[in-house]
């Protein structure tokens, strides 16, 4: 009932914020200037055609979301330069509009708002776009696509500065690429609305000749057309994959196989070491470009001899042994220092991850707005069919009600903890500045700084299975009202230290 209640409180305060962005849509939609991205919504096998045969459908669709942001990250530069009279739009193609709200509505270092692209080509669809900001009030609009990473704030500027400096005359800001077409233009409120219907019509899209054709159409009704002096490589084929991992910091074989770094911190974790390993590398065939990290903070029961014994039995380097100062916190970044993954997993010891892991969480991280994932939760003493059943049956129902209300939090609230296996990007890792090394709650500060900037996704599939060892030795009431209590007061402002000098006495020993 009080996870119910939490839920329904949680719906109701979550109104507030969509009707907040509804307002702050009306009020970016009547700014003097405006920034129009035209993409299409990365859906796997519908983006970026021309790279799928070398990305494949998810590594093209990945393509296009990395593109597309770079670009928004610019958008967002230059929005901060002059934040009361930039308006930036998104006018996307495919997904909906759920999908728009899911990828860009956590943007935390961009105001935007989008609609869907309208008309029967790319002409009219950017006709119209034109068309509709001018009759809503805006002076000076600039479109652009969404695939040249090469794009730079003060490349947007200047084609805004151009048609601000030209409000007498008929004009079109046009910004060339190297493959003969154009991946800018520019227009000011001057230009009526017909011609800018014209404008657009008559051109063989996708040839080298568009900006060509573009130049002639626009002296022909009487509209002046200016060339910014960068010329910019767009990425269509895969002779292009070298420009866009120059401009996007993205390796092509992080967006069609990437390498997983699994981190595992442990402390005096013998009984539960060689498990954890074997289980997060039952299918290394498979999924060759895996590896664990075992971050060990001081273990004096044998833990690393067991880990470098263990490493014996898979290829040199997957198996990592790695030393740190105690501390959850800190020696999950240690581990992920001597990663070498594009994506990255934090697993606790006494977790198990289900066999279909990495396709599971790679699924997770495709989806556009998500910047971290997790798992289901789930208990041995329930989803475990080896595990002893001794526990009586009212443990097994209070630990149902546990394993209920994680779930519940986790998928409506986006707050799991480090016992669903936290997972992300390097890059969004680094992004954040890694984990907080406090005493505890450094997976709870982790997950408030990712939030800034997207969604915690959680994995639709099997869960992973954690033991119940805390709730079976000190019983389900106190462990769950003690880590609420801390939770709590930790959101209300007391600091880590001091928490942990109120929790640690009475913590139990999870991983000793």
């Amino acid at each position: 009932m009080a996870y119910r209640t939490a839920v329904l409180l949680a719906s109701a305060v979550l109104g507030i914020p969509a009707s907040f962005s509804q307002y702050k849509k009306r009020s970016l939609k009547y700014r003097r200037q405006r920034l129009i991205v035209f993409s299409r919504y990365p859906s796997p096998g519908t983006t970026k055609s021309r790279l799928i045969p070398a990305l494949g459908e998810q590594g093209a669709a990945l393509a296009q979301l990395h593109m597309t942001n770079a670009i928004l990250c610019q958008a967002g530069k230059l929005q901060q330069r002059s934040l009361e009279n930039l308006s930036v739009e998104v006018r996307y193609h495919g997904g909906t509009e759920e999908d728009m709200r899911y990828w860009l509505g956590r943007k935390g270092d961009l105001h935007c708002w989008w609609r869907s692209q309208h008309g029967e080509d790319l002409g009219q669809k950017m006709a119209n776009a034109f068309k509709d900001a001018f009759t809503e009030g805006t002076e000076n609009v600039v479109l652009v696509g969404s695939d040249i990473p090469a794009i730079t704030a003060d490349i947007l500027e200047e084609a805004l500065q151009i048609l601000q400096s030209t409000q007498e005359e008929d004009i079109c800001v046009l910004g060339p690429a190297i493959d003969g077409g154009y991946y800018l233009v520019g227009l000011n409120s001057r230009t009526d609305s017909s011609r800018i219907g014209e404008l657009f019509q008559g051109i063989r899209w996708g040839t080298d000749q568009v900006l060509q054709q573009q130049a002639q159409v626009g002296e022909q009704l009487g509209i002046r057309c200016q060339l910014l002096k960068h010329r910019l490589q767009d990425v269509d084929t895969a002779d292009d994959l070298g420009e866009f991992e120059l401009r996007t910091g993205v390796h092509r074989q992080e967006v069609c196989s990437p390498q997983w770094s699994v981190i595992v911190p442990v402390l005096n974790e013998a009984q539960n070491v060689r498990d954890v390993v074997n289980n997060v590398l039952q299918d290394l065939p498979d999924h060759p470009h895996t590896e664990v990290v075992v971050a060990d903070g001081g273990s004096t029961d044998g833990t690393p001899d067991i880990v470098r014994d263990i490493a014996k039995s898979y290829p040199e380097g997957t198996v990592k042994l790695v030393s740190s100062p105690k501390g959850r916190g800190v020696q999950l970044n240690t581990g992920t220092q001597h990663a070498s993954g594009d994506y990255l997993l934090f697993l606790h010891a006494d977790t198990q991850l289900p066999s279909s892991w990495q396709q599971d969480a790679s699924r997770t991280l495709c989806r556009p707005g998500v910047v971290v994932g997790a798992f289901q939760f789930g208990l041995d003493v329930l989803e475990d069919p080896s595990h002893p059943s001794t526990d009586s049956w009212f443990f097994r129902v209070q630990m149902r009600l546990l394993q209920w209300g994680t779930n519940i939090r986790a998928k409506y609230l986006e707050l799991p903890y480090g016992d669903q296996a936290l997972f992300m990007t390097r890059r969004q890792f680094l992004e954040v500045g890694g984990f907080p090394e406090f005493p505890l709650l450094e997976d709870v500060e982790m997950l408030s700084q990712l939030k800034q900037h997207g969604h915690v996704g959680i994995v639709e599939g099997k869960p992973v299975v954690t033991s119940a060892r805390r709730w079976r030795k000190y019983g389900y009431l106190k462990v769950t009202l003690m880590n609420t209590f801390i939770v709590l007061a930790y959101k209300l402002g007391v600091p880590p230290d001091t928490l942990a000098a109120w929790y640690f006495p009475r913590k139990v020993p999870d991983k000793e």
